[in-house]
């Protein structure tokens, strides 16, 4: 989706950078038994069919991040991580878990802390360090831009310096 929808790769290649665009792993959902490209962040054992093996997540984009440190020249102080809906809350689990190894994130229309609270429970100060950016459509009935509200007031709450920025789109 981020590849197919975005410039990074021509921007990356015109500016020198490295851009990965990761791909989620498939599973069936229960809802109408369809197959779909989801990553294991917030709520997904809920929605596939019961037994389903969920892939470790943040696992893989440690491993991810650790081979491509060892292929390529790689700065770890600008290291970014974005995501779409499902990839935007996954974001901000890897952040999470991960504070150490990301520079900034950007969650466009994912899940916030709101989203872990009975999954895997977000500590806001885990986060509250790195720069935030979220991006919502008002009229967003999966993942309300409430989410993204609750969560940057969250990092603020924990952290006064943070900067946890909210915009909040028409539509």
């Amino acid at each position: 989706l981020m590849y197919e929808n975005t410039a990074w790769a021509a921007k990356a290649e015109q500016e020198t950078f490295i851009v990965v665009f990761p791909t989620s792993w498939k599973y069936r959902l229960t809802e109408d038994n369809t197959v779909a490209d989801k990553w294991n962040s917030a709520g997904l054992h809920n929605i596939v069919v019961e037994g389903t093996e969920l892939k470790d997540d943040v696992k893989f984009v440690q491993v991810m991040l650790d081979y491509l440190k060892l292929t390529f020249t790689v700065d770890e102080h600008r290291l970014y991580a974005t995501g779409f809906s499902n990839g935007g809350t996954g974001s901000v689990l890897y952040a999470a878990r991960m504070p150490h190894r990301f520079a900034a994130v950007a969650s466009l229309m994912g899940g916030g802390l709101p989203f872990f609270e009975n999954d895997r429970p977000i500590d806001p100060s885990a986060i509250a360090r790195i720069p935030f950016l979220f991006v919502h459509g008002a009229s967003d009935e999966l993942i309300p831009a409430s989410a993204s509200e609750r969560t940057a007031k969250a990092m603020r709450k924990a952290n006064d310096g943070a900067v946890a920025e909210v915009h909040v789109l028409p539509g």
